[in-house]
């Protein structure tokens, strides 16, 4: 079985938009967002973070739910 990583606690607008979508949910409908440059907890990446709530807690592939 393979391990899988915690969810993550900042996430790109990008993996964000795109595990919201494949979750039934509709993208970039929420109002208001803070964002700031930081790395993805998904992708790796250095880019613009946010909370995961900002995407209704996604289901993101690879990582835990911890809730």
């Amino acid at each position: 079985m393979k391990k899988l990583k915690p969810y993550p606690a900042w996430v790109c607008l990008d993996c964000g938009d795109k595990a919201s979508e494949k979750a039934g949910n509709n993208p970039l409908c929420f109002i208001c967002s803070t964002i700031h440059l930081g790395i993805c907890g998904v992708c790796g990446e250095k880019k613009a973070v946010t909370e995961p709530r900002d995407f209704f807690y996604p289901p993101f592939e690879g990582h835990k739910r911890t809730y």
